[in-house]
């Protein structure tokens, strides 16, 4: 979050206002398109929890590799549409500048090529999870998070174009995926030395896999769906204006984030053996998320407007400071949520799942139509 508030003016002010909200279509793709692995991702660590639950390491190689085979075959195939619409996108759709059409369209391209990148990385993170590694997914997690903020600074002496830009943040994802690798390998070193693939686990997965699909595709529509409106009725510096208050929030989503994380794989492992102890868990996951994110936001919106003019500027501010106090809103209705859907996915409740869906779809039609 420091990276942040350092690095977004001095982005703005380099690239310029709509350069910038280019560059936020960007982080979306680099940090959440994992939207095309299906599902897979999130179903390995459930996967892999309950063999090691049931003391079947032995399995649990053929089920790593035939996940990750599928999940880079699922992005090469997104990677691909996303390359077909992306003229469409960029001439038609976005109300790019003309100046600014011929480097966003390379840009996305090299956006389209990170896809598979990302849905390998997101398989080799869930296998982590599954182990309760969250000290090295962490090693690895903040120094990337920072890169994605920090690395587009390091163009800046020499272009201000999209392309050099968008290309650095690819190749942080680049070395993230080797990252992600060697810890696995550490972590379990059966997966360097029993390379096997497995088509009868292929049903299993995408079946599981596929309510976390669901969410996977309402969670960025909830999240970022109206940027592309806006950018498509008004005009990528309003999409600048808007984004950049969330851009700050979505870094306070670091603290309920890491709690969800950390309590799926325990859920996977106490649906199956102590479901009173699930129930302690939840409870306890969402009393914490809650004591640790109300007074931080309660602190932040008293003096939102305060915060932006001394961070960007009278003039920027003025555009965004709803925004901000808005989004700050939005953060604490759905922080102690997080919660939830990890331990719906974890003890296979659709119920509670189709709900958790339910109530996103409400929050989205919501927020559309206050544009």
């Amino acid at each position: 979050m420091a990276v942040a508030v350092v690095t977004i003016p001095a982005l703005v002010r380099g690239i310029g206002v709509a350069r910038f909200g280019v560059l936020s279509i960007a982080w979306i793709v680099i940090g959440y398109f994992t939207l095309f692995d299906l599902g897979i991702g999130r179903a390995l660590t459930k996967l892999v929890a309950d063999k090691l639950g049931a003391n079947e390491e032995h399995s649990i190689p053929p089920l790593a590799w035939t996940s990750l085979l599928m999940l880079f075959l699922l992005g090469v195939l997104g990677g691909l549409v996303t390359s077909a619409v992306s003229p469409w996108l960029v001439h038609r759709l976005l109300k790019v500048p003309l100046e600014l059409q011929a480097e966003t369209l390379y840009g996305f391209y090299l956006l389209a090529l990170s896809i598979p990148i990302l849905t390998a990385t997101s398989g080799l993170r869930g296998v982590l999870e599954a182990q309760q590694r969250f000290r090295i997914l962490n090693l690895i997690r903040i120094p990337m998070s920072i890169f994605s903020f920090a690395g587009p600074l390091l163009c800046l002496p020499f272009s201000h174009s999209l392309v050099p830009v968008i290309a650095i943040l690819v190749a942080g994802r680049i070395i993230g995926l080797a990252a992600h690798a060697l810890a696995c390998f550490h972590a379990m070193p059966a997966l360097r030395h029993s390379f096997v693939l497995q088509r009868s686990l292929i049903a299993p997965l995408l079946r599981l896999g596929g309510w976390m699909t669901v969410s996977n595709l309402v969670g960025p529509a909830i999240l970022y769906s109206d940027r592309f409106v806006i950018g498509a009725l008004l005009s990528l510096s309003a999409v600048s204006y808007y984004t950049v208050p969330f851009d700050m929030v979505s870094r306070l989503i670091l603290i309920p984030a890491a709690i969800s994380g950390v309590l799926f794989p325990a859920f996977a492992l106490s649906a199956a053996q102590d479901r009173d102890r699930t129930e302690l868990l939840l409870r306890r996951g969402v009393k914490y998320v809650f004591l640790a994110v109300f007074p931080m936001v309660l602190v932040i919106v008293t003096m939102a407007p305060e915060i932006l003019r001394l961070w960007l500027g009278a003039a920027f501010a003025e555009n965004t400071v709803r925004c901000f106090a808005g989004w700050l809103q939005e953060y604490l209705l759905t922080a102690s949520r997080k919660c939830l859907l990890p331990c719906s996915r974890a003890s296979d409740d659709l119920t509670l799942q189709s709900r958790c869906f339910w109530s996103s779809y409400q929050f989205i039609s919501w927020r559309l139509a206050c544009l």
